[in-house]
Order: structure tokens, then C-alpha cells, then sequence
């Protein structure tokens, strides 16, 4: 066990942690998470594959309530070879890896999205003040990392309960996706709930227009299509909703 002062930075702390491995493979595993009988055949997995790969993403399934009943399920690159990884950014860090990448199926099961109301003041000022000094400088974001700490922001203020910031947010990321003519999951993710939001208050034509601003940029995606459908039908334009 090592330790390690902390310093507001997700990312130095992760790096720092890096330092002290000495075995061919990295597991990366929070304090908030858990493994179980499943995951003992990881080794055998390690052990035979190629050499010429170096990542591996794992499912990680967030438990969203005490009863474990609602998750949340994303894949994520969580095992390295030794010295072929490293983190940037002070939160919502992100791993810079090399290639070639691979999928398996030992699960991570993480409980760190179950809140008491104090752990969720403290997340919330935490996360909020780490992720608004990111957005202080833009100019050293790529477009995407825009995009992805605005979301971000969208969603502390979210869990935080402040409906105004959450919605002007939603307006900032909603002028960006369109300006930059770009996607990420989690715009994706929050564009569809802004619509289905502005849906469920009957504001039908401003869900239908971000909606269908969604599917100039990314028309593969079938949540969009769902909101419109569910427009559709609410505006009685039947024939449109199929």
C-alpha cells in the first residue's frame, strides 16, 4: 500500500499509482467498486492473448440505487501492459493507451453512484469546482473534451438539482454539438433526455427540434428516431411517428 497526498487532480493521483507495478499487466480498480467469482478466469485471458495487445475494456455495472436494482452498464479500458498507459485531465480522468485493443467480459461492479445526501453535497462541490476549472481554458480542449466536460458540468448540476444551470447547460451543449458538428456518448446520452424532458412538460416542438438537430449529425442512432416517434404521436401527426 502506498500513499499519497492528494492534490485536486484525479489524474496525477492515477499516474502517480502507476510508478509501483512490476508485473506484465495493470488492473485499474477504485475503492468504490468490486469483483466476484467471475472475474478469477482474467488470468487464463491475459495469458493467452497476442502480444501485440495492449488494452483491454471491461464492463463496469454502476449500481444507481440502495436496492441494486437500476444499473448502468459501459464498457472502459481497464487493463494495461505495464508502462503502455497513462491519465490526463484533473477529473473525469482519461486514459491514453496504445493499441491494439480488445473486449472481455470480466464484469466490475461499482457502487460509488449510491449517495447519501451528505456524500452528495460533497461529490457535488467537489466535482463541480474540478470540472469548471477545466472549462476555465478551452483553448488547450480539443473540440471533444469540450463537448464531454460540458456534459459533464450538465450532469453534476443535475445530481446537484439546479434546474436552471442543468438547462442552460443543455442550451451550451446543444449550440456546441451544432457548431462543431460533433458527437460523443454522453452528448448523445444528454441531448435524448433534454428532449425527452422538454417532452414529458409538453414543450413538444422545442423536444421535436432537438431532436431532429440530433439526427442531421448522427442519423444512425435510433434514440433520436424514439423521441421523434413519441413527438409525433403527442402532436397527433400519427403517420410521421412510425
Amino acid at each position: 500500500m502506498y500513499f499519497h497526498q492528494w492534490k485536486d487532480d484525479f489524474s496525477e493521483a492515477r499516474n502517480y499509482s502507476l510508478k509501483f507495478p512490476t508485473c506484465e499487466w495493470v488492473l485499474i480498480y477504485d475503492a468504490d467498486e468490486e469483483v466476484k467469482g467471475d472475474f478469477s478466469g482474467i488470468r487464463e485471458f491475459l495469458e493467452n492473448l497476442p502480444k501485440d495487445v495492449n488494452t483491454i475494456y471491461l464492463p463496469t455495472i454502476s449500481y444507481l440505487d440502495l436496492d441494486l436494482k437500476s444499473t448502468e452498464i459501459t464498457s472502459t479500458p481497464r487493463v494495461f501492459r505495464n508502462g503502455t498507459v497513462k491519465y490526463e485531465n484533473i477529473v473525469h480522468n482519461q486514459a491514453i493507451y496504445k493499441g491494439k485493443v480488445v473486449n472481455a467480459p470480466f464484469k466490475i461492479y461499482h457502487y460509488g453512484y449510491i449517495w447519501t445526501r451528505k456524500l452528495k453535497k460533497k461529490k457535488y462541490e467537489r466535482s463541480r469546482t474540478l470540472i469548471a476549472k477545466m472549462l476555465e481554458d478551452r483553448s488547450r480542449l480539443s473540440k471533444v473534451e469540450e463537448l464531454y466536460y460540458v456534459a459533464q458540468l450538465y450532469k453534476i448540476e443535475a445530481i446537484g438539482g439546479n434546474v436552471y444551470k442543468k438547462y442552460k447547460l443543455a442550451n451550451e451543449l446543444f449550440d456546441l454539438m451544432m457548431k462543431y458538428k460533433q458527437f460523443t456518448p454522453i452528448v448523445l446520452e444528454i441531448m435524448f433526455t433534454h428532449g425527452m424532458d422538454f417532452y414529458n412538460k409538453g414543450f413538444y416542438d422545442s423536444s421535436e427540434k432537438i431532436f431532429k438537430e440530433t439526427l442531421k449529425i448522427l442519423k444512425e442512432n435510433p434514440d433520436p428516431y424514439c423521441g421523434l416517434s413519441l413527438v409525433y404521436e403527442a402532436k397527433k401527426r400519427l403517420r410521421q411517428s412510425y
